[in-house]
């Protein structure tokens, strides 16, 4: 039985690979666009759309998989978000970055809800909530550093380095989980139908709504922050 104090601190890992591969690109937009010869505004592009697939996919696929082993659906997506991460670094082309993208984000949301589920098995009643906390800790926290981070290997290598260097600590991390995580539990299952049930109630929108358009307001200028320091005064 492993501690769930190191438990924790591996989901949080995973939270924080999480983000930093969400936010590293904003930090070498201009790097990008020299590589495929786009615009930034086109780059930008990368930002949008992992956003929206992130946004849309998360309820969809934590639902339809909701009634599955909750560890080997853990680290299904975790291989697939690892997988989507390394062909962003393989990428030849502006379209087949797109494409991997997409395929990090569609899972990336999914773990993120799936490693919180994890706090009423591994901790004690009364740290269960201190469990999640700490889990969504580990996002907010790549917030602050995966654009630095992304700058600052992108400056001394190059900006493929930052997703490769991603997917080797998300493979370090998946070989952690497996190794300290539970992987039969009892698990309460229930209908798909049922799960779909909340959005009939307002309050969710009104839950929805007002972070939705805070962080977006936040996000426009965040993207296109170190683009735009790094530009000549006219």
């Amino acid at each position: 039985m492993h501690n769930y104090k190191f438990q924790t601190t591996i989901l949080v890992l995973l939270s924080f690979v999480l983000g930093n591969n969400e936010f590293l690109v904003m930090g070498v937009l201009s790097n990008i666009s020299k590589t495929y010869h786009v615009s930034i505004a086109n780059v930008g592009l990368l930002i949008t759309a992992y956003g929206l697939i992130y946004a849309i996919s998360t309820p969809i696929i934590t639902s339809l998989l909701g009634n599955f082993n909750r560890y080997y659906t853990l680290i299904g997506l975790t291989v697939i978000f690892i997988l989507g991460n390394t062909l962003s670094g393989f990428a030849n082309s502006y379209t087949v970055l797109i494409i991997s993208r997409v395929i990090a984000a569609s899972v990336a949301g999914a773990i993120i809800s799936l490693s919180m589920t994890f706090s009423n098995v591994i901790a004690p009643r009364s740290k269960q909530g201190t469990v999640v906390s700490w889990i969504f800790s580990g996002f907010s926290i790549a917030s602050v550093f995966g654009v630095p981070f992304s700058t600052a290997i992108s400056t001394v290598f190059d900006w493929r380095m930052t997703f490769f260097i991603i997917s080797l600590v998300s493979v370090i991390t998946l070989i952690l989980l497996m190794i300290s995580l539970p992987r039969e539990f009892e698990q309460i299952n229930s209908p798909l139908k049922s799960q779909f049930k909340l959005i009939k109630d307002p309050r969710i929108y009104v839950g929805f709504f007002l972070p939705f358009f805070a962080i977006a307001a936040i996000y426009v200028i965040y993207n296109f922050t170190v683009h735009s320091a790094s530009q000549k005064p006219v």
